[in-house]
């Protein structure tokens, strides 16, 4: 069984201004409640290959490890992890529509035996940090 989060968000300013913002992963906590701490584990960061450690408080404690598995900056990263049963496939996406807006659009499939613990309350409180972190980012950056 797949579970898969999404979240989009727009906001008036370029994927490059976005990326600026987005790229310093010891500042995600300050956009997601639901993460205490992330650090560069494992090669250079934003480095297809290399690895980071999450530290999340919600939906309970627990620590993600990561890969950069793709990368085109500004516009497309993507994370592939595993943490308790779950693996998660984890994108990010900036997109310029051409008016000077840009739409952030996040994804996230976890697949593994543990999914069917992943209920709907579990999955509205996950969609709800993606939403916090890109209503905060938006807020920060938007021209």
């Amino acid at each position: 069984m797949a579970v898969t989060l999404r979240y989009e968000s727009l906001v008036k300013c370029t994927p490059a201004r976005v990326w600026e913002h987005f790229h310093d992963v010891s500042q995600w906590k300050r956009f997601n409640p639901a993460i205490n701490d992330v650090k560069w584990t494992k090669g250079e960061p934003w480095t297809v290959g290399s690895q980071l450690s999450m530290e999340l408080v919600q939906p309970r404690p627990m620590t993600v490890h990561s890969e950069l598995a793709e990368l085109h900056v500004p516009r497309f990263l993507r994370l592939k992890g595993k943490m308790m049963g779950v693996s998660a496939d984890h994108s990010f996406e900036f997109t310029d529509l051409g008016d000077g807006t840009t739409r952030m659009r996040t994804v996230q499939v976890l697949t593994g035996p543990a999914t069917i613990f992943i209920s709907k309350r579990i999955q509205d409180l996950a969609t709800a940090t993606f939403v916090q972190w890109f209503e905060t980012l938006r807020r920060e950056i938007e021209c």
